[in-house]
């Protein structure tokens, strides 16, 4: 479940044409925690995981149900 969250967050970044480094600076995280969530090796606190859904348009439920479902 943590890869497909990571992969969701990483698509949402990408679409919304960010870097690792602007997304980090812009919710005052490390790039390299924003690395490791996307690639599944940490989970989001849920502090960084509402900063996220806020700047990258997605909801959270939104996210889990996506996440919840490719687990199918």
């Amino acid at each position: 479940m943590i890869e497909t969250l990571g992969s969701e967050i990483r698509a949402a970044r990408v679409r919304h044409g960010l870097s690792l480094r602007a997304l980090a600076a812009e919710i005052g995280v490390s790039a390299s925690l924003i690395s490791q969530i996307e690639n599944g090796k940490t989970q989001a606190s849920v502090r960084t995981l509402f900063a996220l859904s806020i700047r990258l348009h997605f909801s959270i439920d939104e996210l889990v149900e996506k996440t919840m479902s490719s687990r199918k």
